[in-house]
């Protein structure tokens, strides 16, 4: 995984890196938007995740200045669309309606942005999408084809795919139904965690 990684430049780098240390699938981390990250508490949130809800995961504390240095280039990205009357970005649901002026806020604009801007036929907006999936996939094909990068496992996307643990979130699964005691024990690991934040669980990504 380190050779893969290594292989791998610009914004596609980055992105194998946090599905690798976060344990995203690639259209989770594709869709990742800047309210979603905190730095400071090292958190992901993934949105409508598999399942329909949302949950939280690390943000390995390796790529947390990489991610603020993206999130400041994504800052200026956006600024120069509202200049040129664009800075729009598709919403979620009926939340548009909801909060019509969301749609060019910085917090809602994607971690990833595409590079083009897209005019919204509908509505005649100039929107910008989150980089496309193929991007990434393109890039970490050729990385896992090249000389000694890797066996082959990895040549997707979801091949970089991790699962971020650690010893003190082992019972963090559910509650014990061995006795109270023991399902005691566990709640209380599990709320230390939590409280915690991304800094009660060590990235994989972290140990490469």
């Amino acid at each position: 995984m380190r050779a893969l990684l290594s292989r791998l430049t610009g914004t596609p780098a980055l992105v194998a890196q946090v599905l690798y240390g976060s344990g995203l699938r690639v259209m989770e981390g594709m869709r990742l938007r800047i309210k979603d990250v905190d730095p400071e508490r090292r958190e992901i949130v993934v949105r409508s995740a598999k399942g329909g809800g949302d949950r939280v995961t690390v943000l390995p504390e390796g790529l947390v200045e990489p991610v603020v240095r993206n999130i400041e280039r994504v800052r200026e990205l956006h600024q120069r669309d509202l200049e040129r009357g664009g800075g729009w970005v598709d919403m979620p649901g009926a939340y548009r309606a909801k909060n019509p002026a969301a749609a060019r806020d910085l917090a809602w604009q994607y971690i990833f942005p595409a590079a083009r801007v897209r005019v919204d036929l509908a509505s005649g907006e100039y929107r910008r999408h989150h980089l496309h999936e193929t991007a990434v996939q393109r890039a970490v094909k050729t990385a896992a084809w090249r000389p000694a990068s890797s066996n082959g496992r990895a040549a997707t996307p979801s091949g970089t795919r991790s699962r971020p643990t650690s010893s003190r979130t082992a019972t963090t699964s559910g509650p014990s139904k061995n006795s109270s005691g023991t399902e005691a024990c566990a709640t209380m690991i599990y709320t230390h965690v939590l409280n915690r934040g991304g800094r009660g669980v060590r990235s994989p990504f972290d140990r490469l």
